[in-house]
């Protein structure tokens, strides 16, 4: 099941980015609606294709599943603060957001290998698989892209217009010729109204609940990475027994509220959206009178 879930997200991800940002944005600037849809299914079959034959190169190269998560987060970290700087840091440059992930990515894997060589006299699928010199590595690709990011940007600072981004083509405009109102759906219409006249969905609103993300975000990051796991880890900590009852069950609680704000209250938050897909669908399949 997560092995099901995550190569569906992976699937979704990287045939919108084949599709979307590489496709429509170099390739086919004109690309209507069908061109970008026979691209995303491009990209799900090339990368189900590759996926399997990597994953099979892995199994009979001797790599578990615990090397492969290790190797990961050296290889996926690295782009963090960069995409986090993309959206709020309006002076990063793009030389920088390019060159700062892969820089990152490059000195974390030279601190991971590294590491596994000088602490265990070579460089094995055993030894890089050994906790600590994955963890120097992660570290070192996940925040060395910090310093690569301010360096790149100082020489060459931007100053990029947020507004820029209402210039954007949307995904899947109305075809030319059709009248708006006949194609938008109302629930679109309605969003839409709210962004002209100022109400949730607008601007101001979207920058305040753009600063409450920020602010969770840092301090979840601190509480799930720092203040809790350091100190546990700086004096030894060993289990008890009642300790661990206590952790089993705080983690379920975590899960099952998880699934309740992740799984199910989009259903009941896009109730409209469900009942207009519903009509649409209905109407298009009520026979002629």
């Amino acid at each position: 099941m997560a092995v099901t879930s995550t190569l569906s997200a992976q699937v979704i991800a990287v045939s919108s980015i084949i599709s979307f940002d590489i496709y429509r944005t170099y390739i086919n600037k004109r690309a209507t609606d069908g061109d970008v849809i026979r691209w995303s299914h491009y990209g799900v079959v090339l990368f189900g294709v590759f996926s399997a034959a990597f994953s099979t190169a892995l199994h009979y190269g001797g790599v578990d599943l615990g090397w492969t998560l290790y190797m990961l987060g050296v290889l996926t970290c690295p782009g963090i603060f960069p995409t986090s700087f993309t959206i709020l840091w309006r002076r990063q440059s793009t030389v920088a957001a390019i060159a700062s992930p892969l820089l990152g990515m490059a000195t974390g894997l030279a601190v991971w290998l590294g590491t596994a060589n000088a602490m265990y006299g070579s460089v094995t699928v055993a030894t890089s698989g050994e906790i600590l010199p994955c963890v120097y590595g992660t570290v070192a690709s996940a925040f060395s892209p910090i310093l690569y990011s301010f360096v790149l940007s100082f020489f060459q600072p931007q100053n990029f217009d947020w507004a820029d981004f209402w210039k954007e083509k949307l995904a899947f405009g109305p075809p030319e010729g059709d009248n708006d109102d006949d194609v938008i759906d109302p629930v679109i219409k309605e969003e839409l109204h709210a962004v002209a006249t100022g109400q949730p969905g607008s601007q101001p609103h979207l920058q305040r609940w753009a600063r409450i993300a920020a602010y969770w975000s840092i301090v979840t990051f601190l509480g799930h990475w720092v203040l809790w796991p350091l100190p546990m880890y700086a004096s030894k900590y060993i289990f008890s027994k009642s300790f661990f009852q206590a952790w089993l069950v705080v983690a379920i609680i975590w899960i099952w509220g998880t699934l309740l704000v992740a799984g199910f209250f989009p259903l009941v938050s896009g109730h409209r959206q469900f009942r207009s897909v519903y009509d649409s669908l209905k109407a298009r399949v009520k026979p002629a009178s």
